[in-house]
């Protein structure tokens, strides 16, 4: 068998290098390999959370204000945490070390066993709270089978009896040859096999596993199909096996890392072979999951966010593929969702104003502020004040952790948000908890937390023809009021309408009419119109106006209690820097399960990899497994296949929760802050060279009203845009700095041949006379001689590191000198004019964000 190694230009995907060579796996053809894998196909479960000490959280390291209702730290005892979800896919098996095998796990958070407790007192803190994680339980329930054209793809690799590949003997390593593990050739030319052990390590697979070798045939099946097949099926029929294989092999997440290049290649793969294939369009949801959980993977890898060039030319698998395609998709989703959100606002015809409250509802925000004394952070102290002046206008519980938690058992403490929010969702004080990362500041005080829920997981009856409407035939107002159970319209030209409406459709009787009319509703260029049956048209004049609270918003039926985590998505995927969970048992579950994964399964996870892995990994490889099984549905639908994610997970619009300081924003591609956004955040500002950016974000947010925008101030700009001026300000700084680096480098090559020189010219003079207890020995053309010392000759700052932090200091402030500079070039009202009214409603500047920065790149 041959086999292709290529390297994938960043958008295209195409094969920028083709070689071949030789391989030691069996001529078997693409047939034979496919029906094997749908023969057997492994099913593995992995290792389990086996409790632990838990976490401490002491009672006076946080900041707490309940303006509502006290809090209970005892035990939730609500049946809805007794029962089982029998469909939870968030099981686990524990490894019991001792006996060396597996034994019973449980579903974490169900209160079965002992998974899950919070007790007052702790070892060492009469006071503190304790949080335990769970112990064992029932086993858990397999999965269903999975069909290939009637055969059962769900095997186990361990009984299979097939040898994939050949064992030979590798030759030893010449005494004191090179190590070449960076040269692609060298591997392929010492002709080592994958069970070789230098081979494993370079390509990042163990091959003496069958199931691994199993999974790299069925790979370069999919691999030669997509680069020699004419037939799409074909194409589609080897990469729907590919996808049940990565599903079995991906299910085991420890598994993982003993192959986890292989593995981001089968995500990379999936993702191109349905673009090559000619369903891009309709699977940009899953290619969009498919790069998400590849990069996960690839920070596992500790590389720089990059797969080793060895490994990746022989999975052909490559970041400069996933990176910038996640980026290119996730505009494309995110207008799509945007699109959505408009429409079903239109439908509904009103939705929550920005101060929408409601008084029923019980939300904490959580957040840990952890500084050592020493650091001189401005967060420690603006973080704490902006989060308590927030809380206390809207009667949300607070708790703000000034103190990393005390953590016991295996959990880590750059995890500690993901067992703080479960922590307080067990307790059953709060409905909702809110997590935001010490660096989000809020700016917009009045927007409510209330407002985000409902305008994302609100249920809706349709209410789109309430309001004022002109007649086309006469001047006068008519009125249109919707209730539970009929619409009236009422106007001075023809008095009182009632009926009912149907979707977009209203169905009405007018005094003295002997037949109903019926009237279609239109979002057209002029707004809404409705057309009527005998000619009529009207326009909406005014709309109904947003709801302040559930009680004055009849059309507003509750919460939709499917939802139970909403998210945003930034440059590279989902977010966990600020996020919602609703007080459900599949939120213990998945807080329970992205614990256990984070810290057991795979400690290299942080806990934005556990979610993005629990939300999408099984639900994106089941699902295209289960599309593909038709691909000639895929192309005769008109829409395209919905998007992977869990169904309890509602992705929100990124600005409603996350939005980002406009230097951030340019180079991220993502959205920047706009007047009237709940918050901003400040990725990478983790020290003092962000103190203003901070206190001029608070500044803004406590004396809004009297806040006085500079267009000529760096800070001000890099906070509220625009962001063209950012992308004039970035692209001189950058050049300023290539400059500031090139002129470096000449003066450090100059100053290396000055040494040289004088190096020489001592090294001459010193053999002349030996100099007794000021002498070295140097070695200079294979010749030992003696050297005097000369101490003047010694730099006494060079190597020393002294000055550096002064130099740091400065850049902060250069910075804002480039700004202004470029700033000054720009019309003072322009900046201004981006300002804009306090009154307008803030609006989506997607499209202008990328032609800005596809102009300035």
């Amino acid at each position: 068998m041959r086999w292709v190694v290529w390297t994938c230009l960043a958008l295209g995907g195409r094969r920028a290098v083709r070689k071949t060579a030789p391989q030691a796996a069996p001529a078997s053809s693409d047939v034979d390999l496919l029906e094997e894998a749908q023969a057997g196909i492994a099913v593995d479960d992995g290792g389990g959370y086996n409790g632990g000490e838990g976490i401490v959280y002491p009672e006076d390291d946080i900041v707490e204000y309940d303006e509502q209702w006290t809090g209970s730290n005892e035990e939730d005892v609500d049946p809805l945490y007794v029962a089982e979800e029998e469909d939870s896919f968030l099981t686990e098996v524990i490894y019991d070390d001792e006996q060396n095998k597996a034994v019973d796990g449980d579903e974490q958070g169900t209160g079965e066993g002992d998974a899950g407790f919070v007790e007052e007192g702790g070892e060492g803190d009469d006071d503190a709270i304790v949080y335990g994680l769970g112990t064992a339980g029932d086993e858990p329930t397999p999965e269903e089978d999975l069909e290939f054209g009637g055969t059962t793809s769900e095997a186990d690799a361990e009984v299979s009896n097939r040898d994939l590949q050949k064992e030979e003997k590798t030759t030893a390593k010449a005494e004191g040859e090179d190590d070449d593990d960076d040269n692609p050739e060298k591997i392929y030319e010492k002709g080592l096999y994958p069970k070789d052990e230098d081979f494993k390590r370079q390509v990042n697979c163990d091959f003496s596993r069958p199931e691994w070798q199993q999974y790299r045939h069925v790979y370069e099946v999919a691999l030669n199909r997509e680069d020699t097949s004419d037939d799409p099926d074909q194409l589609l029929h080897a990469t729907r096996v590919l996808s049940s294989v990565l599903w079995a092999r991906a299910r085991n997440v420890t598994d993982i890392l003993t192959c986890n290049v292989g593995i981001i290649a089968g995500y990379q793969r999936l993702s191109h072979a349905l673009l090559v294939a000619g369903l891009g369009p309709k699977t940009a949801l899953y290619r969009y999951r498919l790069l998400q959980l590849a990069l996960i993977f690839i920070f596992t890898l500790r590389n720089a966010n990059k797969i080793p060039p060895v490994a990746g030319e022989y999975w052909a698998a490559s970041e400069q593929y996933i990176i910038p395609n996640i980026m290119a998709i996730r505009r494309h989703v995110e207008q799509q969702e945007l699109q959505r959100r408009r429409e079903r606002e239109w439908f509904t015809g009103r939705t929550v104003s920005n101060t929408f409250r409601d008084p029923d509802m019980r939300i904490a925000i959580v957040s840990i502020c952890a500084y050592p004394p020493t650091s001189d952070i401005a967060l420690k102290d603006v973080t704490p004040l902006n989060r308590e002046l927030y809380a206390r206008k809207h009667g949300y519980a607070l708790r703000l952790h000034t103190e990393p938690p005390l953590l016991g058992g295996n959990v880590h403490i750059q995890h500690a948000k993901l067992a703080t929010v479960n922590h307080y969702i067990r307790s059953g004080d709060f409905d909702w908890v809110v997590w935001f990362d010490c660096d989000s500041l809020i700016m917009n005080l009045d927007h409510t937390l209330d407002s985000i829920i409902y305008r994302a997981a609100g249920k809706w009856t349709s209410n789109n023809f309430a309001g004022e409407w002109a007649d086309t035939w006469d001047p006068n107002t008519i009125t249109i009021v919707v209730n539970e159970t009929e619409v009236t319209a009422s106007a001075q030209q023809f008095g009182t309408a009632r009926g009912f409406m149907r979707g977009k459709i209203l169905h009405m009787t007018f005094e003295n009419s002997l037949d109903p009319l019926e009237g279609e509703l239109v979002n057209s260029e002029e707004g809404d119109v409705i057309h009527w049956s005998n000619g009529a048209v009207w326009h909406r004049t005014r709309a109904i106006e947003p709801c302040l609270s559930p009680q004055d918003c009849p059309e507003l039926k509750g919460l939709d209690d499917s939802i139970d985590l909403l998210i945003t998505e930034e440059g590279w995927g989902l977010s966990s820097a600020n996020w919602m969970v609703r007080r459900s048992a599949w939120t213990i579950n998945f807080l329970d399960e992205c614990l256990n994964v984070a810290h057991v399964k795979i400690p290299l996870f942080g806990d934005q990899d556990a979610i993005i892995y629990l939300v999408m990994n099984d639900q994106t490889l089941r699902g295209l497994t289960d599309a593909l099984a038709d691909p000639a549905a895929i192309r005769d639908s008109d829409e395209e296949l919905p998007d992977p994610l869990d169904s309890h997970v509602r992705v929100i619009p990124q600005r409603e929760l996350n939005a980002y300081d406009h230097l951030n924003a340019y180079t991220m591609d993502v959205d920047g802050y706009q007047f009237g956004d709940l918050l901003i955040t400040f990725p990478q500002c983790k020290d003092a060279s962000c103190n203003t950016l901070f206190r001029l974000a608070a500044e803004y947010a406590h004396e809004r009203d009297e806040f006085a925008y500079n267009p000529h101030d760096w800070a001000h700009v890099r906070l509220f845009g625009p962001r063209d001026l950012v992308a004039m300000w970035w692209k001189r700084h950058m050049e300023e700095e290539r400059k500031q680096d090139r002129e470096e480098e000449e003066d450090e090559k100059e100053k290396e041949n000055i040494d040289e020189g004088e190096e020489e010219g001592d090294a001459s003079e010193n053999t002349q006379a030996d100099v007794p207890g000021t002498s070295r020995v140097s070695v200079r053309n294979g010749a030992s001689t003696e050297a005097g010392l000369d101490l003047a000759d010694i730099d006494p700052e060079e190597d020393t590191g002294e000055g550096q932090e002064e130099r740091d200091s400065t850049v902060e402030g250069e910075m804002q000198e480039d700004g202004e500079e470029v700033l000054e070039e720009v019309e003072d009202d322009s900046a201004n004019e981006y300002f804009g009214d306090p009154d307008e409603e803030p609006q989506d500047d997607a499209e202008d964000d990328d032609a800005v920065q596809e102009e300035e790149l």
